[in-house]
């Protein structure tokens, strides 16, 4: 089966409260630099048959964490032939390169440094993600809002310098403290399926009825990642949020 038509968009977003925006993303080719990382970004576009999308929310603090999604962002865009043509063996090597230089910096800084991962690669009719740390995706299919990964969270009791920010698994950690093991799903694709890709900053401020509501309304992809981000704004905003949604 040939791959159908995509509408998609993006919207990033520093919040209500922080300084900074420490989320980025990969848009198909697009992604936030390290030189405009704190700036809101907007943009749509229409792709058939293949495409890479992902976001990222960096931990430890300001620019540290900013260079994490950046870099993870940019180390994506070198990778993404590769992985549209051999997607498991280079998605893999994606993965471990980008967790161990920005664990390498981090030892050069002396500072912690860490970003989530959640990327859907969509190839013909099919989408595969991969996740680590609490970025989510969800499929919405015939009404119905699927959960494509798992949230890692640190387990209680766990003693690390890592413990503060509650993850288990990220791009970045030590490898003398925890095994790097990305979440794998892949599921069959439809016309009419729209997917999210989102930061916590809208999943810890909208419940997943909340965003299947305006999943199922019948706007632009642009609108409706508008109407999220608004919607995150308006009942707090604490965190930077990142939602990418594509339609078919």
């Amino acid at each position: 089966m040939n791959g159908f038509k995509w509408r998609a968009a993006i919207c990033c977003e520093t919040g209500q409260t922080r300084r900074n925006n420490e989320d980025n993303f990969y848009f198909n080719g697009i992604f936030k630099t390290i030189n405009n990382i704190d700036q809101d970004f907007m943009t749509e576009t229409t792709f058939k048959g293949s495409g890479i999308f992902a976001v990222f929310d960096g931990m430890g603090g300001e620019s540290y964490s900013a260079w994490a999604s950046s870099f993870a962002a940019r180390l994506l865009s070198d990778y993404s032939q590769n992985i549209l043509t051999q997607e498991q063996k280079y998605i893999l090597q994606y993965i471990y390169e980008a967790n161990k230089r920005i664990y390498l910096e981090a030892g050069k800084r002396n500072v912690t440094i860490g970003t989530t991962l959640a990327m859907a690669i969509i190839i013909e009719n099919h989408i595969k993600v991969y996740n680590l740390g609490d970025s989510r995706a969800y499929l919405l299919h015939r009404n119905e809002l699927i959960c494509l990964t798992k949230d890692h969270n640190t387990p209680a009791g766990t003693v690390s310098k890592w413990r503060s920010h509650q993850l288990s698994q990220f791009l970045g950690i030590p490898e003398d403290e925890f095994i790097i093991e990305p979440h794998y799903s892949e599921m069959e694709l439809f016309p009419g399926d729209k997917i999210l890709l989102c930061s916590d900053g809208l999943t810890d401020m909208l419940s997943e009825n909340a965003l299947k509501c305006v999943l199922l309304m019948d706007i632009s992809p642009q609108k409706i990642v508008s109407k999220l981000v608004d919607t995150s704004i308006s009942v707090g905003g604490k965190d930077n949020i990142t939602a990418l949604v594509l339609v078919s």
